[in-house]
Formats: C-alpha cells, sequence, structure tokens
C-alpha cells in the first residue's frame, strides 16, 4: 500500500515529521521529516483484501497532534484455475484455487 500525502503549509503549522500507522500492529510505524519531497509513504507485506485503518500525526519534539484517520482495503488476489466440475441444463458447479487474503464472497459473471 502507497500513502500519498499533500504536504502542511508552513504558515499554518510548524512541527519535525509525520508519522505513519497501520491498524495492523505488526506492520511498522513509518516516518517522514516535514521537509522530506518524497511525499509518500510504501507499507509492504499486507494481506490482499483485508480493511486497513491508517493514522497520520505530525511530530513536534515528540508531541503528536490528533491523528488523521482513513480505510483502505487492498485488492484481494484474482482466483485462479477455476473449472466447472459439474453441469446440466439449470446448475452448475464451480472449484478454483483459493487465493491468498481475507475475503467473504465471491462474485461470478458471464461473458
Amino acid at each position: 500500500m502507497t500513502v500519498r500525502y499533500t504536504p502542511t503549509p508552513a504558515a499554518v503549522a510548524t512541527f519535525d515529521k509525520y508519522r505513519f500507522m497501520l491498524s495492523d500492529t505488526t506492520i511498522p510505524m513509518k516516518e517522514k521529516w516535514a521537509n522530506d519531497d518524497d511525499r509518500k509513504v510504501v507499507f509492504e507485506g499486507l494481506v490482499p483484501g483485508r480493511l486497513y485503518t491508517v493514522n497520520v500525526w505530525t511530530v513536534s519534539k515528540e508531541v503528536t497532534s490528533q491523528p488523521l484517520i482513513r480505510q483502505d482495503r487492498l485488492y484481494p488476489e484474482a482466483v485462479t484455475g477455476i473449472n466447472a466440475t459439474y453441469i446440466s441444463d439449470s446448475e452448475i458447479t464451480l472449484a478454483w484455487i483459493k487465493p491468498k487474503g481475507d475475503y467473504d464472497s465471491f462474485e461470478v459473471g458471464i461473458s
């Protein structure tokens, strides 16, 4: 997941850095200096399909602001190896390789 952000204008607030944290505490927190020109933070090793809460703070001498909170869901991996295991005039049974990630339903379309 890549978080891109717009810097806070220096005329509005003075602080040292931005702090980024996901709701999954196993993913390390990231920090960027306020004057860093690279305005993106990349989180790796995330679970496809999972909903993540992203918290962002400004930090001044280790004092944090109120967090900005957003949510984003990674796209789940695609189904592969789909096969019809039974076909009749009114019914079809499908089987496929279980994709990695979090999901609670699958949508089947006709093309």
